[in-house]
């Protein structure tokens, strides 16, 4: 069965965005949390109880679009499912544990 909270199966993330050159993939996410939260992002300190935000830096890296499939990292954290890609795409969907 598939996953329901997949992105890849049309599930609307709650907030989408992108990261570029100038912006980590761990910046992005939590600029993308706090919009789902509707907080400063300053109020987010919770991203290292889910993931080392220098390791998904690491990984990530700098987007790269190209026609090879994008590395996807994901990860759950508050009531979300976020959704990193080496492409630049940040997802960020509901979760609801099942």
């Amino acid at each position: 069965m598939a996953n329901e909270h997949d992105p890849r199966d049309g599930d609307e993330p709650v907030v989408q965005t992108r990261y570029s050159c100038n912006e980590k993939a761990s910046e992005a996410v939590i600029r993308a949390l706090a919009v789902a939260e509707g907080v400063s992002p300053t109020e987010l300190d919770l991203l290292y109880e889910s993931i080392d935000p220098e390791a998904l830096d690491s990984l990530l890296g700098d987007p790269v679009i190209s026609d090879e499939p994008p590395t996807k990292i994901e990860f759950g954290i508050l009531d979300y499912l976020v959704v990193a890609s080496s492409n630049g795409r940040i997802a960020v969907l509901e979760f609801d544990g099942q």
